[in-house]
């Protein structure tokens, strides 16, 4: 079992070189929320090498996190809160209100809830379409429809108060959450 994951480790290291480039409208969303004056935390479920990897190669297309963490940084990964707490507590952020968990999975939206912060799911650019870009973009419309509702529909069924199709709709989400928690 050690050799296989040791190939495995060699494995995913390899691939994620090659197949972690920068999801599309990440930079633009990033630098319109740093014009709001908000810090960016950044969080996986992968373990110390592969984190480093991808945050390599996001860095070069220009996404440059305040705090990263990763699953092997903490007690346990997600659905735990941990690794959203850390990032809490490194970027000096209170109360849990005012934070948002931006994830494409059902444990992304769970790890939010138990952390008590604003959970937006990704559905058209995120792990529930189950697609490259390259392969999203050879779908036909009907089975793009299809892919998108079945994604926001399992984000939504995970408890996420909001679900975008792409991040250039986040720093409208933040606006929206903004001026919700404006008026309490």
């Amino acid at each position: 079992i050690d050799a296989m994951y040791q190939d495995f480790v060699a494995l995913l290291l390899k691939k994620l070189e090659q197949k972690s480039e920068l999801i599309p409208g990440v930079a633009e969303a990033v630098e319109a929320l740093r014009e709001m004056d908000i810090a960016i935390g950044s969080s996986t479920g992968y373990f110390t090498e592969a984190a480093e990897v991808v945050a390599a190669r996001g860095a070069t297309e220009g996404y440059l996190p305040d705090f990263s963490i990763c699953a092997s940084d903490v007690p346990a990964g997600r659905p735990y809160p941990w690794m959203i707490y850390r990032v809490m507590e490194h970027l000096n952020i209170c109360p849990p209100e005012a934070v948002v968990n931006v994830g494409d999975t059902p444990v992304d939206i769970e790890s939010a809830l138990n952390a008590g912060v604003w959970a937006v799911g990704v559905a058209a650019t995120g792990n529930q379409m189950g697609l490259t870009l390259e392969e999203l973009n050879k779908l036909t419309q009907e089975e793009y429809d299809k892919r998108l509702i079945r994604a926001r529909e399992t984000l939504i069924r995970a408890g996420a108060h909001f679900v975008i199709d792409t991040m250039d709709e986040l720093p409208w989400i933040v606006h929206e959450i903004n001026s919700r928690l404006a008026s309490v």
